[in-house]
């Protein structure tokens, strides 16, 4: 298992991969934005966020699009971010050694959050925070945590209909799925499952997953994970899946073909949490397996063992595995050397061909329109950040500049 450096509570990823990208540019110049985070609530229209080295100061900037990636523009960020990002080192949130984490999550073109940690102004060390806009950037409002009981930060976002989801923790042992209506900021709890904070181990994270009227929820660490779906007026409930040896396998998100239809890939935690009685064969050897459910996640069969170079990664990529379209699927894996790729199947997970030869950052690709990710780029030393788009599925990958 190889473990990503992060702190605080939010996704991150330290860059390892050093193999190229074709099309993709050398070294940016100073000046030149990197991305942290995207957020694309439709096909055409998006969000990305991103640091550049500026007169010394590390600058954050936030860029629209409104034709799928073709134009983009610059919109406002949370004052409390900008300057206290100023006082941070692009390596504090995205090089080799980045152990901070900023997130942007946009429910549509209006309705949006920026999330994660910043410097202190006033005195040392981090701050979580969540800022809110629903002028599409032009302005932009604090949401305190202390009173959502999430002091630790938000871990995750997503939107669904007209409601929006947080997963947050707090520093008393808990955690918490909390919604709102996308146009305000009225948090409220969503959750009828006891959502805990496991006793050390990766950092927290989470994944929602829709699809129809239907969704899903996993979080946890390497430790241990809890799974809950969606039921009637919004609410989060228990996902019982004892048929699953998921209970006892190490954190991986679902993907979702259809609303009967979901895609995992997971392994073994390894310690703490036993195997379920009918498990895959090696599963207590760390073996990895592709599992698949017919039935909207009441029970899953584990359909094709993966190689050891799809071992577990902590932090999981925000968007893989994905299924951008019927009979494709696209996850990571490793290669020897520990660099990270992305590969894709068309045909169950019974055959991959490698599409991006890059560690990601995160990746949106929705069954409409183009597809975007964020891939770390250049030597673990001096990691750059490049926008990827994709027209076909995954199939193909091409560089984006942040420009107008």
């Amino acid at each position: 298992m190889r473990v990503r450096s992060t702190i605080l509570i939010a996704v991150g990823v330290v860059a390892t991969a050093t193999l190229g990208l074709p099309g993709a540019a050398r070294a940016a110049p100073a000046g030149t934005p990197r991305p942290l985070s995207l957020s694309f609530p439709s096909p055409r229209v998006g969000y990305v966020l991103s640091l550049a080295d500026c007169a010394g100061d590390t600058c954050v900037s936030l860029a629209r699009t409104r034709d799928a990636g073709a134009r983009w523009a610059r919109v406002p960020v949370p004052g409390p971010v900008a300057r206290g990002v100023a006082q941070a080192a692009w390596g504090t949130y995205g090089g080799a050694n980045g152990y901070a984490t900023l997130s942007v999550h946009f429910a549509d073109a209006r309705d949006g959050w920026i999330y994660g940690a910043v410097p202190a102004l006033t005195t040392t060390g981090f701050v979580n925070g969540l800022w809110a806009t629903h002028s599409g950037g032009a302005s932009w409002i604090p949401v305190p945590l202390g009173p959502l009981r999430i002091d630790l930060g938000v871990v995750t976002m997503a939107t669904h209909g007209a409601w929006t989801y947080l997963y947050g923790a707090s520093s008393s042992s808990q955690a918490s799925i909390l919604a709102t209506a996308s146009s305000q900021d009225r948090w409220s709890s969503r959750s009828r499952v006891r959502l805990w904070m496991p006793a050390g181990g990766t950092q927290l994270q989470g994944a929602f997953t829709f699809a129809g009227r239907r969704g899903w929820f996993t979080g946890g660490n390497d430790r241990g994970m809890w799974f809950a779906r969606l039921g009637a007026h919004g609410f989060w409930v228990p996902w019982p899946v004892a048929s699953l040896a998921l209970r006892s396998a190490s954190l991986r998100p679902v993907a979702a073909v259809s609303p009967d239809s979901l895609v995992v890939v997971a392994a073994s935690a390894g310690f703490d949490y036993p195997p379920t009685s009918a498990v895959p064969p090696g599963w207590n050897d760390g073996s990895t397996w592709l599992f698949t459910s017919p039935d909207g996640g009441r029970t899953f069969v584990a359909r094709h063992e993966l190689s050891a170079s799809y071992r577990q990664v902590f932090p999981v990529v925000p968007g893989l595995p994905a299924t951008p379209a019927a009979g494709v699927l696209l996850v990571e894996r490793e290669t020897a050397g520990g660099a990270s790729q992305v590969v894709r199947s068309i045909n169950g997970g019974a055959t991959w061909r490698i599409v991006v030869r890059h560690e990601l950052r995160q990746v949106e690709l929705g069954p409409r329109g183009p597809g975007f990710a964020i891939a770390l780029i250049g030597p673990p030393t001096s990691v750059a950040a490049v926008l990827l788009r994709t027209v076909d599925a995954g199939a193909h990958w091409t560089p984006v500049a942040l420009g107008g």
